[in-house]
C-alpha cells in the first residue's frame, strides 16, 4: 500500500476494506460531517463579517434597500453552507462508498487542480495529491463518497 498516498487522503486498511465492500467506514463518516460543520461555521462566519463591512463602509443611515441586499447576500452564503452540510450529512447517513478504475492523470480548470480517472472519465478536486504518487500505466480503483463526491480511498487495481 501507498503510505503517502493513505498521509494525504486519511484512510487505513480498515476504510479501505469498508469501501471495498460499497460503504464508507465509520471514520470517513464523522470525516465528512467534520467537513461540513466547519464549511458551515465559516460561511456563517463569513456573512456576518460581510455584512458588517458593508454597514461600516455605507453613509448612515441604511436605506431599506441596503439591508435587504445585506439580508440577500448573508442568505446566500449561508444557504450555500446549509446547502452542503445536509448533502453531507444524507451522504454520512447513507454511507456508500462509488468506485471507479483507470489510470490516473490530473488537470487544470478554473484555476482548480482535478484527479482525472480517465478510463471512467470523471473527475474529482485533488487536493494534496500530484502526479508523483501514481504511475503513469497503471489502473487503480478510487472509491468516493455517493453524494459529495469527496476521494475517500485509493489503491492500484492490480491488488
Amino acid at each position: 500500500m501507498n503510505e503517502p498516498l493513505m498521509n494525504i487522503i486519511r484512510f487505513d486498511q480498515q476504510d479501505l476494506y469498508e469501501n471495498r465492500k460499497g460503504l464508507l467506514s465509520q471514520r470517513q463518516k464523522l470525516k465528512l460531517m467534520k467537513g461540513a460543520k466547519i464549511l458551515l461555521i465559516v460561511m456563517i462566519i463569513f456573512s456576518v463579517l460581510l455584512a458588517g463591512l458593508i454597514y461600516l463602509v455605507s453613509d448612515k443611515p441604511l436605506t431599506n434597500g441596503q439591508y435587504i441586499a445585506m439580508g440577500i447576500v448573508a442568505f446566500l452564503f449561508i444557504g450555500f453552507g446549509i446547502f452542503f452540510y445536509f448533502r453531507s450529512k444524507i451522504g454520512a447517513r447513507r454511507g456508500i462508498a462509488k468506485r471507479v478504475t483507470g489510470r490516473i492523470s490530473f488537470r487544470m480548470y478554473r484555476s482548480m487542480r482535478y484527479l482525472l480517472v480517465k478510463e471512467a472519465k470523471k473527475q474529482f478536486p485533488a487536493g494534496g495529491l500530484t502526479e508523483k504518487y501514481f504511475q503513469p500505466d497503471v489502473q487503480y480503483h478510487v472509491y468516493y463518497s455517493e453524494t459529495t463526491t469527496d476521494i475517500v480511498s485509493i489503491e492500484k487495481a492490480d491488488l
